[in-house]
C-alpha cells in the first residue's frame, strides 16, 4: 500500500511527532510511506527519519532567506478551513489550505492519515474518494474544544476509520461525538526498541521528561522528591523539557534551596540514553492522552510511578509489577511511591525487567500490523484495491532526506503521484529533470544547488575509548574524510584527521564510518570545542547532525570522582553535545592540574558555601584559601580561609562581604583555589589589599540542609584562532603544585550547565555605610554564585531598586 501521514511540523519536537516517524518507520518495511508536513520552519527534523520514508513540506517558512514561502501574500490571509477554537488555528492560513487541499485532491496514495482534529477535518473534506481516509485522534477526546468537535461531527462521516491511542477515549468520542457507520476504534502509540543497553537498576536518579506545562504538574514531583532528601541524601531528580513553567518551576527548586539535587536539564533527543542514566521514571500529569513517556521509559528498562490521571498511564502500568500508580494531584502519594522504589534496590530490579518484558507490546512492528490490517478491511468496505505489499523503499518511493526537504532526489526522480500533488515544488527542480514515467519538470532558477549527502554522527561513551561513527547513504561514501575541527568558520585550519574505516554491519541503506578515539587522538585534541565534520575529495567541508550520544559512563565517572577525588590523576573529559544547528561537537577538558566545585551552597540566611576537590599535582594544605577577585580595573581582592582534607577541601563565607566591598551597582567577581597560601602575593597592592577572613565553622549547618552535588560543565558558542593542521597540544611547562587554580565545574555529562544549575541569590538589604551616610530607600543587594560559559565559579553582585 501508498501510505501519506498528514502532520502539521514533523520537524519539531513533540509526542505526535514521535509516535507518526515510530509508526512509519514499522509500515516501511512492506508499505510505500510518506510523511507530508504541513509547516517547515528549520533545515533538519529534530527526530531521524527512518530509511524509506519520504518526506514531504508544503509550507516552507525556514528563516535565513531559504524559506521559499516567507512573504507569500496568502500567508498573511486567515485560514478559512480550520475552526478558530483549535489549538494551532493562528499557524494556518490560505496558502496552507491551498496546498493541503492541492495535496489531498491530487496524491495517489492508497490512504491518508491525518494526525490532529485539524488536519483530519481537511482529509475529510478533501481526500479522495479511491482512497481510504483515516483520522489519527492524539488529544484526549474531552480537551478538543466543543466548537472543533461539532465540526468533527459534521465532517467526520466521510473517512473510513478513527484511531484513539486509548481504549477509554475510544469509548468517550463513540459516547460524545458520535459517527454513524465510521468505527472508533484504540490502537495504541507505538515506540522502538532503543539503541541503548537497558537501565541499570542500581541508579540512583529519578528521570522526568516532558512539555514543561501546568498539566504536566511537575511542581508536585518537586516538592515530593525534595521531602525525600534526608532519607535519601545521595538521590537526584532531572527533569527533561521546555515550557512556559520553567520559570515557576526554577523558583521553586530555589525556594527549596534543592539547586544541587533537582536538575532542569532542557530539551533532549534522542532522550533514550537520558532515560537509560535513571533507575525511576516519574510522570504526575494531571492527564495524559496517552503516556508516551510511560512507554518510552519502560522500553529502557525503568519502572515508572505514575498518576493515576485519565486516560493513559492506567492502560499502560500494571500497578505493582512495572510501575506504581498513585493519586492524581497527590504529593503524599507522589513522596510514598517514590519513597517505595527508592528504597528497594531489589524491587526496582524486579519492576524494571517486568517494564522491558511488558513494553514489547508497544512495539512499531506489532502496531504497524494492527494499522496495516485495519486500512485492508476500511478498503475491502468500499471495495477498494489498494497496491500490493512491497518492498518498503521501491522504485517509486521519494528517498527520505531530513535535511533536503523539497529538493530533488539524487537520481533526479519522483513518483508521478507526489508531482500531481505538488505542482507548486517544481521551482525547485533544475531544467531537464525528468519525473517517473517521462513528466518533465522545470525550475524557476537554473543550476540551483542540490544537497545530496545526509549524514549522522554517534558518539559512545561506553568505553573508555570514545567510538565516534557517523551514517551516511551509501551512494555518498566515497572520497570522504572525517574530520574533528576546532570550533571557527569551516575555513579554520586547526584539524584533526580520524582514521574512520566502514563497519561490517552498517544500517539499512547505509554506510557506517567509525573510529575509536584512543589517547593519541584525545591527545591531539586542545582543550576547547571540537565540531565532527565531513570534508570531500574536492576539499568542501560540512558539519554533520548529531545523533546518539550515549554518555552514562560520564556518570558514573563523576560519581566515582565524588567517592574518591584520587581516581582520576588527571582531567581527560570528552563531551558531546549538539550545537544550535543540530551539528555534533564535544567538549575536550584537558588539563594536569583542576580544583572542581562538587556543591555550592546558598542558606537563607546569606551564608554560602563551597565545596570542592583537586586533580592532579597540587599541593592541597589543611588551611587553603578561596581568593574572589573582581572583574575589571578595580581588582579588589577578598580572600576566605578554609579547611581541606585529603584532596577535598570547603570554604564558607557571607554575602555580606561581598555586597559591602561593592564599588559598582553590577559586580562579577572570580573564585580562585590558592592550594597552599604562603608568602606576599604579586598580584596584591597595598591600595588594593585583601581582606581575609578565617571561617570555620559547619560549613553545612544553617544552609537549609542542602546536599553537596555538582552537576555542571559550560561553554559558550564563540571563534577559536586559526592553528596548525592536525597539529598536537602544545607540551605544558611544569606546573607549580601551589600555583592559584580557577574553581570550575567541567566533571559532568551535559556541557551548558549554565541555565541547569541556576543557584538562588543570598539578598541582603543595604540602607548605607554604618557612621558615614544613610541610603533612602534602601537597596537589595542580590549575591548569586554562577557559573560562566567555561563552567568557571564566579559570584555575581547586583544592587537592585
Amino acid at each position: 500500500m501508498r501510505i501519506a501521514f498528514l502532520i502539521n511540523n514533523v520537524y519539531g519536537i513533540g509526542g505526535t511527532n514521535r509516535t507518526v516517524i515510530n509508526l512509519a518507520q514499522g509500515l516501511s518495511s512492506r508499505h510505500r510511506v510518506e510523511i507530508v508536513s504541513v509547516f517547515r520552519r528549520q533545515e533538519t527534523t529534530r527526530f531521524e527519519i527512518p530509511p524509506g520514508v519520504a518526506l514531504t513540506p508544503l509550507v516552507d517558512l525556514r528563516g535565513g532567506g531559504s524559506g521559499a514561502d516567507r512573504g507569500h501574500p496568502l500567508l498573511a490571509e486567515p485560514t478559512g478551513e480550520v475552526p478558530p477554537q483549535e489549538e494551532f488555528h493562528a499557524q494556518y492560513s490560505r496558502l496552507s489550505d491551498q496546498r493541503i487541499r492541492e495535496y489531498l485532491e491530487r496524491t495517489d496514495a492508497d490512504v491518508v492519515v491525518g494526525t490532529r482534529s485539524s488536519l483530519n477535518l481537511f482529509v475529510a473534506r478533501y481526500g479522495r474518494e479511491d482512497c481510504v481516509r483515516v483520522a489519527q485522534e492524539h488529544m484526549t477526546h474531552l480537551d478538543i474544544p466543543v466548537e472543533v468537535r461539532a465540526e468533527m461531527a459534521r465532517a467526520y462521516p466521510r473517512l473510513d476509520l478513527v484511531t484513539t491511542v486509548t481504549e477509554a477515549d475510544a469509548l468517550t468520542f463513540r459516547t460524545t461525538t458520535p459517527v454513524p457507520g465510521v468505527p472508533v476504534l484504540c490502537v495504541p502509540n507505538s515506540v522502538p526498541e532503543p539503541p541503548v543497553r537497558p537501565a541499570d537498576p542500581a541508579s540512583r536518579l529519578v528521570v522526568g521528561a516532558g512539555r514543561l506545562d501546568p498539566v504536566k504538574r511537575y511542581d508536585l514531583l518537586i516538592r515530593a522528591f525534595d521531602r525525600l532528601r534526608d532519607e535519601f541524601p545521595d538521590w537526584r531528580l532531572r527533569i527533561y523539557g521546555q515550557g512556559t513553567e520553567r520559570a515557576a518551576l526554577r523558583a521553586l527548586i530555589s525556594d527549596l534551596r534543592a539547586t544541587e539535587r533537582i536538575l532542569l536539564m532542557g530539551s533532549a533527543a534522542p532522550l533514550d540514553p537520558e532515560w537509560a542514566k535513571g533507575s525511576i521514571a516519574a510522570v504526575t500529569s494531571e492527564r495524559e492522552s496517552f503516556g508516551m513517556t510511560v512507554v518510552e521509559a519502560m522500553r529502557c528498562g525503568l519502572p515508572v510511578v505514575a498518576t493515576d490521571c485519565p486516560v493513559g498511564p492506567r492502560e499502560i502500568i500494571r500497578d505493582g509489577e512495572d510501575g506504581l500508580l498513585v493519586p492524581t494531584g497527590d504529593v503524599d502519594g507522589i513522596t510514598a511511591g517514590l519513597r517505595t522504589l527508592m528504597a528497594d534496590p531489589a524491587l526496582r530490579a524486579r519492576m524494571a525487567a517486568a517494564a522491558l518484558d511488558g513494553s514489547r507490546r508497544y512495539d512499531p512492528g506489532r502496531i504497524a500490523e494492527r494499522y496495516a490490517g485495519l486500512f485492508r478491511e476500511a478498503a475491502a468496505r468500499r471495495g477498494l484495491r489498494p497496491a500490493g505489499a512491497g518492498a518498503g523503499a521501491d522504485a517509486g518511493a521519494v528517498p527520505a532526506d531530513p535535511g533536503a526537504g523539497a529538493h530533488p532526489p539524487a537520481d533526479g526522480q519522483l513518483a508521478r503521484g507526489t508531482v500531481r500533488a505538488m505542482g507548486w515544488v517544481r521551482r525547485f527542480w533544475t531544467p531537464g529533470t525528468v519525473g517517473k514515467g517521462g513528466l518533465a519538470l522545470v525550475a524557476a532558477a537554473a543550476g540551483a544547488a542540490v544537497r545530496v549527502t545526509a549524514a549522522t554522527a554517534h558518539l559512545d561513551l561506553t568505553d573508555p575509548d570514545p567510538l565516534l561513527a557517523v551514517d551516511l547513504p551509501a551512494d555518498q561514501a566515497d572520497g570522504l574524510r572525517l574530520l574533528l575541527r576546532e570550533v571557527g568558520d569551516l575555513r579554520s585550519t586547526r584539524l584533526v584527521d580520524l582514521p574512520a574505516a566502514p563497519v561490517a554491519d552498517p544500517p539499512p541503506g547505509k554506510v557506517r564510518l567509525a573510529v575509536r578515539l584512543g589517547p593519541e587522538l584525545r591527545a591531539a585534541l586542545y582543550e576547547g570545542r571540537w565540531t565532527v565534520v565531513l570534508e570531500t575529495a574536492s576539499g568542501v567541508r560540512s558539519r554533520v547532525t548529531a545523533g546518539l550520544r550515549e554518555t552514562r559512563r560520564l556518570v558514573a565517572d563523576r560519581e566515582r570522582f565524588l567517592a574518591d577525588p584520587g581516581s582520576l590523576p588527571a582531567v581527560d573529559w570528552l563531551t558531546p553535545y549538539v550545537t544550535k544547528e543540530g551539528h555534533l561537537a564535544l567538549r575536550s577538558w584537558r588539563r594536569t592540574r583542576h580544583a572542581e566545585c562538587t556543591a555550592v551552597l546558598v542558606g537563607a540566611d546569606g551564608r554560602l558555601g563551597i565545596e570542592g576537590a583537586v586533580v592532579g599535582p597540587v599541593a592541597l594544605a589543611d588551611r587553603p584559601r578561596l581568593r574572589l577577585r573582581r572583574r575589571g580595573a578595580t581588582g579588589t581582592v577578598l580572600e576566605f580561609a578554609g579547611r581541606a582534607t585529603g584532596r577535598r577541601f570547603r570554604f564558607e563565607l557571607s554575602a555580606e562581604d561581598l555586597a559591602l566591598a561593592r564599588l559598582n551597582r553590577w559586580e562579577d567577581w572570580d573564585a580562585w583555589l590558592l592550594p597552599a597560601p604562603a608568602g606576599p602575593d604579586p598580584d596584591r597592592t597595598a591600595a588594593d589589599a585583601a581582606r581575609t577572613l578565617d571561617v570555620d565553622t559547619g560549613l553545612r549547618a544553617g544552609l537549609d540542609n542542602q546536599t553537596a552535588l555538582v552537576d555542571l560543565d559550560a561553554d559558550p558558542d564563540g571563534p577559536a584562532a586559526p592553528g596548525a593542521v592536525a597539529a598536537p597540544a602544545p607540551a605544558a611547562p611544569a606546573a607549580d603544585p601551589a600555583a592559584p587554580l580557577r574553581l570550575a565545574r567541567i566533571l559532568d555529562d551535559f556541557t551548558d550547565a549554565k541555565p541547569i544549575l541556576e543557584y538562588p541569590a543570598a539578598s541582603l538589604v543595604d540602607g548605607g555605610v554604618p557612621g558615614y551616610a544613610l541610603v533612602l530607600p534602601a537597596a537589595r543587594i542580590d549575591v548569586r554564585p554562577y557559573c560562566t560559559g567555561k563552567g568557571e565559579l564566579s559570584f555575581q553582585v547586583v544592587e537592585r531598586d
